[in-house]
Formats: structure tokens, sequence, C-alpha cells
């Protein structure tokens, strides 16, 4: 075989590479034959066998409620969307605060009032009513200690100490009974 039979050789091998067709066809070894048939009959078959499956398939309770799905390769992935809530109300401090509390201690709660779409109107329900309570110790113990106007005009130092005392108490009780639980 003499060097320019080598370089013909290279240059169909070459260019068969390439997709160009030389006029020589180079057959493939019987075990590549083979498997290329099996590789490709296999193809043709699963394609075959999921539209078959597909059509076969009973409709889930997901479909049956009109819901719909993406194919992403071999998988069935359902479109979900999250109901909208009728107006998005305020969420203060309180609210917040029991938002924490609820991702960090109370996964469930919180992942299914998300995903009912009632996670804003529950934190501001909370907010209402930890922020009426707040104000209804505050007022309570000013009454029982004795707190008046009259003081914070006499000596001012005075009213705003205790003022602070009485709000940080009434913080620990709204924590305590409405956050935190």
């Amino acid at each position: 075989m003499g060097k320019s039979d080598r370089t013909e050789g290279r240059k169909a091998i070459r260019t068969a590479e390439k997709g160009k067709h030389t006029g020589k066809i180079t057959p493939l070894s019987a075990g590549k034959q083979a498997t290329a048939k099996t590789n490709y009959k296999e193809k043709i078959y699963g394609q075959r066998t999921m539209r078959k499956v597909e059509k076969k398939m009973k409709k889930t309770i997901f479909e049956e409620l009109g819901g719909t799905y993406v194919r992403c390769g071999d998988y069935l992935i359902p479109n979900l969307t999250l109901p909208e809530e009728e107006k998005p109300r305020f969420v203060g401090v309180w609210g917040q605060r029991h938002l924490q509390y609820l991702k960090e201690y109370r996964k469930t709660v919180y992942l299914d009032l998300m995903m009912s779409g009632r996670l804003n109107s529950y934190l501001a329900d909370i907010e209402e009513q930890a922020q009426e309570r707040f104000e209804r110790i505050v007022e309570q113990m000013k009454q029982a200690q004795g707190i008046t106007e009259q003081l914070k005009a006499d000596n001012a130092w005075e009213w705003v100490g205790r003022m602070n005392n009485i709000q940080a108490c009434a913080r620990e009780i709204v924590d305590k009974e409405i956050i935190y639980q």
C-alpha cells in the first residue's frame, strides 16, 4: 500500500466525518452496525411506548380539575399558580414577627397558608389582634400604676421611664400570648 493510498483513505474519512459524500462508502464493522440498529429501534420503540402509555393513562384528579402539565424531557411537571388574594392588607411589626416565627418553627402551617393564598390576610389579622391587645394592656397598666397626664406635666422623665417599662411589659405579654403561639 503506497503513501498516496493512505492519504486518500484519510481524506475519505475526514470528509465522511464532516458529512460530505466522497463516492466511496466505507462499511461499519458488524458490532457497530448491530449497536446502531439496536439504538435506533429502542429510540423508536420508546417513543411509541410513551405515546401508547399516555393515551391509556387515566386522567389524574389534577387534570380532571382543569390542571395542565408541561413536558420537560421524560417528566410531566404540573403548571401550578398561587391563587390571588382579594386585596393586600397591611402587615406591620407584629405580623412580620409572627411570619418569622412561622417560617422557623411552624413550616407546615406557613406552607399551607402560603399555598392556599391566605398568608397575607392571616398575618393582617394577627397584626390587628396584637395591636389591640397591646393598647389594651398599656391602658390597664397605666391605670393600675396611677400614671396620668398630671405626672407627665410635673415630672416628664419619670413619666417616660414608667411608660417605657409598661410598653416593654406589654410587648412581652403580646409576644407570649399571640405572636409565638
